[in-house]
């Protein structure tokens, strides 16, 4: 609600009763109805939140897939070297490999398949934004997708 929007609802309305200046009542809420630019302004600015919140996710997982994958490989390496090497604290460093080989090959997965679809997720929204002209920039702000582009909405 506007604060114009706001004045019209804490409006006095007065009358004259008997040569004086009397307030009635306050008026209730004042229904605005918001403009077809106002509405596309907002659809904007929702689907620029999604993307950039969706670029953020997808940073986590790309560094949660890259960090289960690459210890999942260093179990198989721990697992690898306690079999070739006969040594006292062979039976343990087997048990935490061996636990930690499919705990990290699921996690792995997840982060890889939680990927895919915020990428997916992602892409509708940029497409969806590029049908209509437009694209959002590096500095997170939706812009004419022109050779000299123009802000349409500023981050």
């Amino acid at each position: 609600m506007s604060s114009q929007s706001l004045l019209k609802v804490l409006d006095l309305h007065r009358a004259s009763l008997l040569s004086g200046d009397t307030a009635l009542a306050y008026v209730g809420e004042y229904d605005e109805i918001p403009s077809a630019d106002d509405i596309e302004l907002d659809r904007l600015r929702r689907m620029r939140e999604r993307f950039l919140r969706g670029e953020r996710v997808l940073l986590g997982l790309r560094l949660l897939h890259a960090a289960a994958t690459g210890l999942c490989v260093m179990a198989l390496v721990v697992i690898g070297f306690v079999l070739g090497t006969p040594a006292a604290h062979a039976a343990a460093l087997f048990a935490l490999g061996l636990f930690a080989l499919p705990v990290l090959a699921t996690v792995s997965l997840v982060a890889l398949g939680a990927k895919r679809r915020m990428a997916s997720a992602r892409n509708r929204i940029a497409r969806t934004l590029y049908q209509r002209g437009l694209r959002i920039d590096g500095r997170g702000r939706v812009v004419t997708n022109a050779a000299y582009p123009r802000v349409v909405l500023a981050a």
